[in-house]
């Protein structure tokens, strides 16, 4: 029994094949992959399944067997739908295949995330700001080793010495009010930055919930060699 109620319908992107981790992902999908003990895509389930979400879309394509058994297998295997891809979707392409959201708005994550943020305090936020789509963003700072040079007319005018910036990244997080998803084609590749530009060029606001909490997209073997590092002090 819930001992809480999370209105939102949570959509986990789970298809993909994960060739940068093979020879990981060669037998095994890239969501079962387990960091200490757990598989990757139980974090972010597990976490908001506790929060009161009773509503669970998994897209599924690659060894798609493996991740229907693995929820099928829990007592809270109710909660859980599968969307099954038959040719890749892209990000939202599959969110137009689910026709029957509970909630007025959904949650979107891919399945390979390893964070600690509050998706309470991003819904919180998300619906104050009343824009149909938001997405959680976090500082990514880089470095350049090298000096940058400064030029006027091939003349150097400065330099700065191994300058660092910083960035907002998009983390693969978001939250949509189902209305909004009618914007996305059936049936068809379609990836959330086509949603995005979409909504740029309609000039419709887009919200950016910035945090500084722990974010790992889990893509390649030294990704996983330091997520299996982190997740020992995050939870």
């Amino acid at each position: 029994k819930l001992s809480n109620h999370f209105p939102v319908d949570v959509v986990v992107m789970a298809g993909g094949r994960g060739n940068r981790l093979s020879p990981l992902t060669d037998n095994t999908p890239k969501p079962l992959i387990v960091l200490n003990n757990k598989p990757i895509i139980d974090y972010n389930y597990d976490v908001l399944l506790n929060l009161g979400v009773n509503s669970f879309y998994i897209s599924i394509n690659y060894l798609k067997n493996q991740i229907k058994n693995h929820f099928n297998a829990k007592i809270s295997s109710k909660y859980v739908n599968f969307i099954e891809e038959d040719k890749p979707l892209g990000t939202f392409g599959s969110l137009s295949l689910i026709n029957d959201f509970k909630n007025d708005n959904v949650l979107v994550i891919n399945s390979d995330i390893l964070t600690n943020i509050d998706f309470n305090l991003f819904y919180e936020k998300f619906l104050e700001s009343n824009c149909d789509i938001g997405l959680v963003s976090v500082e990514y700072n880089t470095q350049i080793p090298y000096a940058i040079l400064i030029e006027e007319n091939s003349k150097l005018s400065d330099f700065k010495e191994k300058p660092s910036y910083s960035y907002l990244i998009n983390t693969g997080i978001y939250l949509l009010k189902k209305s909004s998803i009618l914007d996305i084609p059936h049936n068809e590749f379609y990836d959330a930055t086509d949603l995005l530009k979409k909504y740029l060029d309609d000039n419709k606001n887009i919200y950016i919930h910035k945090t500084k909490k722990y974010w790992k997209d889990i893509g390649k073997i030294d990704d996983l060699n330091q997520a299996r590092i982190d997740v020992l002090n995050i939870f």
